[in-house]
């Protein structure tokens, strides 16, 4: 059996969950918000494990049947919410979902643009 120096490998170190809220104002780009965010703390990747606030206005892209169709939705409370985003080069990848009771029914969909109320929290989980 072939010998492996050790201290040519070393001892990797367990990578540590750690978390990072967002809280914006009012008139905040959220995707923007959530890009500038990980920038700043260099992140490269997460998880959105919880927003909350109200979206004052933004876009979900949902499936009803077999067709694709998009909601713009004003002032109104998001109830659950997930995702990954990843950025490269400058740009984030990935997807957020979405969900909120429009018409007294849940819609969820694919978060595609919005911008925050005052006091929207957005809680981030990476691991460093």
């Amino acid at each position: 059996m072939p010998h492996v120096d050790n201290h040519l490998i070393g001892k990797s170190k367990k990578m540590q969950k750690m978390s990072l809220t967002l809280v914006l104002d009012e008139g905040d780009k959220i995707i923007n918000s959530i890009r500038e965010g990980m920038e700043q703390n260099k992140i490269p990747a997460v998880s959105v494990s919880d927003i909350t606030g109200e979206l004052k206005s933004g876009e979900i892209t949902f499936k009803e049947g077999d067709i694709l169709k998009s909601k713009k939705l004003k002032n109104i409370e998001i109830i659950k919410s997930s995702g990954t985003v990843r950025l490269s080069y400058g740009e984030e990848f990935g997807g957020i979902k979405i969900s909120v009771i429009y018409n007294r029914k849940p819609l969820t969909g694919v978060f595609s643009k919005g911008i925050a109320a005052k006091g929207m929290a957005i809680k981030l989980i990476f691991y460093k």
